[in-house]
């Protein structure tokens, strides 16, 4: 931060000049405040009902005091200026003291809404959090889901191919079908096998089948065919889907710096 040094012997020289250059210094330290956004509450402004107490307030690049009043949708600035005699006798407005403060001068359009307040965290302190909590985004590990076309996947992300067409489903090392990330598996059809067939019988219909034969005095009867009784055909060994109801999203990662 720039600085004068008044320690120098000699008879300081003290103008216009040095002034500017000292109010230019405080308006270069207070740009900080800049972290907290445009409109930002500094400390103080707390709500008390349906009013809000004293405090700072930042406005775009400027710090401000906020004097209390009753919560309303707006914050105005209002400047108060103050003449001060010269050498020449001649009397001129300079000093100019600003606060902010609850109003609508049907200008300003600062709402109270839109103002953030810090906490005692601190602001670095929470970004730091927020990085713990992205990391695996920032790294690329972290995929997310996406509700939009691929050509409108926001710079520096890409989408994850290796999702393409599948669902994720969380390891379990106690399962062979699960134990390893990225392990693939599954269809999206079945055929079923005889073995994975329930177990069941078929009735034969139609009468009895086979030679016609008398007995017991001319009575006619059938017998069945043992040697190979069979049912007629049906069935087409058709795939069957075993896909759950589904929505298609978009798998990205982020791929930038």
């Amino acid at each position: 931060m720039n600085n004068t040094d008044f320690s120098q012997t000699g008879g300081f020289p003290f103008d216009q000049g040095t002034l500017a250059f000292m109010q230019n210094n405080i308006v270069l330290a207070s740009k900080a405040a800049a972290m907290g956004g445009t409109l930002s509450i500094i400390s103080g402004c707390e709500i008390a009902g349906v009013n809000a107490t004293s405090g700072f307030v930042f406005i775009n690049g400027e710090i401000l005091p906020f004097v209390a009043g009753t919560i309303t949708a707006k914050v105005i600035i209002v400047e108060t200026t103050t003449s001060l005699l010269y050498q020449d006798n001649v009397s001129r407005p300079v000093q100019k003291v600003r606060h902010a403060t609850f109003g609508d001068d049907g200008v300003t359009d600062y709402l109270w809404v839109n103002f953030k307040r810090n906490t005692s965290e601190g602001v670095l302190a929470r970004l730091e959090r927020l990085e713990r909590i992205a990391a695996p985004i920032l790294t690329g590990d972290g995929w997310l889901l996406f509700n939009r076309p691929a050509n409108q996947i926001p710079p520096q992300w890409a989408e994850v191919v290796e999702m393409r067409g599948r669902t994720a489903i969380h390891q379990d090392v106690t399962q062979t079908e699960f134990v390893a990330i990225g392990q693939t598996g599954g269809n999206k059809n079945k055929t079923l096998s005889i073995d994975e067939m329930p177990a069941h019988k078929h009735t034969l219909t139609g009468g009895l089948v086979g030679q016609s034969y008398s007995a017991n005095g001319g009575t006619t009867r059938n017998s069945i065919d043992s040697a190979n009784p069979q049912t007629e055909n049906t069935g087409g060994g058709v795939p069957f889907g075993i896909l759950n109801p589904y929505r298609i999203v978009l798998y990205i990662k982020y791929v930038g710096a």
